[in-house]
């Protein structure tokens, strides 16, 4: 089932669907209504800019305005950081990753935030979008991913966790990472590191 950014924790919470897999941070808050699996990837929340604009660091974004999908941890992440380092920035939400690189390709923002692997993947890995845009060199925000699973079902997630665990103890998800994600470079040091600290044994 496709869902949106909006409607997929309560997709799971409602048990429309069995699993949610996407880039969904587990947070404390959510797990009051869904359970989550052991964690997937580690991302963080960064900016895309326009290249040449001399955004290099969260506090360049002060008196700026800055995109973000409106509900996300990204949001809350993002307003956060720049209470500290920007206070004078002005924060747009959006409802799509594409509405958000369509206010800065149009200069109605300065940055659209987003997790790092998606502005890479989606935005800087294009052919003629390197030239064109950059992220920040900081990241703002830390976050884990993990299937979200419908609260209470105990012997799900178990299942669930054992087959992760396998993944990650065999070796088998760098072969998983180099599929999906080998053309965006190496897993970082704290991804390798998550993996084997997960690699729980039976």
């Amino acid at each position: 089932m496709a869902l949106t950014i909006q409607n997929r924790l309560e997709a799971v919470s409602a048990r429309r669907v069995d699993i949610e897999c996407s880039t969904t941070t587990w947070t404390l808050a959510r797990q009051r209504n869904v359970d989550f699996s052991l964690i997937t990837f580690v991302d963080g929340g960064s900016v895309l800019t326009r290249a040449g604009a001399g955004l290099g660091r969260l506090a360049d974004l002060n008196g700026k305005r800055v995109a973000v999908i409106k509900g996300t941890t990204t949001e809350q992440a993002l307003r956060a950081s720049l209470a500290r380092y920007a206070p004078n920035a002005e924060v747009l939400t959006v409802s799509t990753r594409p509405e958000g690189l369509k206010l800065v390709e149009e200069s109605k923002v300065e940055g659209f935030a987003a997790d790092r692997t998606t502005l890479v993947g989606q935005f800087l890995a294009k052919p003629g979008s390197g030239a064109a845009y950059r992220l920040l060199d900081e990241d703002f925000s830390i976050e884990p991913y993990a299937f979200a699973l419908p609260s209470g079902e105990h012997d799900y997630r178990l299942a669930v966790n054992r087959v992760l665990a396998r993944l990650f103890r065999s070796g088998e998800i760098a072969k998983v990472y180099d599929r999906w994600l080998g053309p965006l470079g190496p897993p970082s040091a704290l991804l390798s590191a998550t993996y084997f600290v997960q690699g729980i044994s039976e």
